[in-house]
């Protein structure tokens, strides 16, 4: 699913997301990480950022993770969706 960085601080995000059956929480999480970088995000950049618990965020993690969202890569996570 692409996501096209369009400025610095918007972002565009395929409406596919939001009808793929993932929890608000994920959704929510996805668009997050989509407009944090255009490149990996890790772990301590969403904790940072998140206000929910380290177990919350792993959780919707492994949600998006599990659907084919994103990836897991050497303890950071990479959309497998964005457009390049």
């Amino acid at each position: 699913m692409p996501v096209i960085r369009t400025s610095k601080n918007h972002v565009a995000i395929d409406n596919r997301i939001f009808n793929s059956g993932l929890s608000l929480e994920a959704v929510g999480l996805y668009c997050t990480i989509s407009a944090l970088s255009n490149d990996a995000v890790s772990c301590d950049d969403l904790y940072a950022v998140c206000k929910d618990s380290k177990f919350v965020i792993e959780s919707l993690i492994r949600e998006l993770v599990d659907n084919g969202f994103i990836s897991m890569e050497d303890w950071t996570w990479k959309s497998t969706k964005r457009k390049k």
